[in-house]
């Protein structure tokens, strides 16, 4: 086995430990060390580790206008309950991948996990059908389009049957950060409860979110940022003033922005960001049904 590809494996296998519920230390047992760095994504799919019980399948997303996303869709292969669904966006110039580990591991911990390809990235544009435009030739028309797109995403979640359609979360890393707020704010987002956002910016792309964040009174927002990162870390404060519900900020003293904060704190945070916002309502319905059972 290729060394890199070892500690690939390593590294995920340590991070599903702390990430999966029931791993927790006894006092007794020495404290596990700091959640490490999240690798860099391979280049070839078959180089992610897999976490055991996990199932991934390779999706197309057919937007509005006839564009074909690319993405992976990630759960567990015996769910225990209609799973809420989570969906990954990446920044500009980059790919679903930068999302890994989090996405197995999300997937893993019991969520149906989609992580896309946007238009002009990844693998997206090598679709049939799809015309050949890379990130770097996408028009300002595109970058507004990508907001819609995530409307058919949260739709392909909604469809699957053992998915809770009414349980949404958008996460998103800089550019894919402000769409995740955008699609959030749209009239046909009622399912979205919650948006994580690694770096955003007061605009990206002509992506501006000053707009939207102003309409998310009943959705948890969470912000992961680096205080030094001067750009992001200015429009986080924005969003803060702007925002009119609960809302919770990682901040870190570094200058670290986009995929780089997976690693500072956002591997550790995310279980109960995700936890807090979609899947507790499925656990209060649950222990909700079971006390009525026992009452006949």
């Amino acid at each position: 086995m290729a060394p890199c590809r070892a500690l690939r494996r390593g590294i995920a296998a340590v991070s599903l430990i702390a990430f999966l519920p029931g791993c927790h230390h006894s006092p007794a047992t020495k404290p596990a060390p700091a959640p490490p760095t999240a690798p860099r994504a391979a280049k070839a799919d078959g180089e992610l580790y897999l976490p055991r019980g996990v199932t991934r399948e390779k999706v197309m997303i057919e937007c509005t206008d006839g564009y074909r996303m690319y993405g992976e869709y990630v759960k567990r292969e015996r769910p225990a309950r209609n799973m809420p669904g989570v969906i990954f966006l990446h920044d500009f110039a980059s790919d679903r991948n930068k999302w890994y580990p989090l996405n197995y591991l999300t997937g893993a911990r019991g969520y149906a996990v989609l992580s896309l390809d946007l238009r002009g990235h990844g693998g997206s544009p090598a679709l049939t059908g799809n015309p050949p435009t890379r990130y770097d030739k996408l028009t300002p028309e595109d970058f507004q389009k990508m907001v819609q797109d995530v409307r058919n995403a949260v739709s392909f979640l909604a469809m699957k049957r053992d998915v809770a359609g009414n349980l949404i979360a958008i996460a998103g890393i800089g550019m894919g950060a402000n769409i995740a707020l955008l699609a959030a704010a749209e009239p046909w987002a009622e399912s979205v409860r919650c948006v994580i956002l690694l770096s955003p910016g007061d605009d990206y792309h002509g992506i501006d979110i000053s707009g939207a964040a102003g309409k998310l009174k009943d959705k948890r927002v969470y912000i992961a940022v680096g205080k030094k990162d001067e750009y992001s870390y200015s429009s986080t404060l924005k969003i803060r003033q702007l925002i009119k519900g609960p809302i919770e900020i990682l901040e870190d003293e570094s200058d670290a922005h986009g995929v780089q904060m997976i690693g500072k704190g956002v591997i550790a945070k995310l279980p109960y960001w995700l936890n807090e916002s979609i899947m507790a309502p499925i656990i209060k319905e649950e222990n909700k049904s079971a006390r009525k059972s026992r009452s006949r």
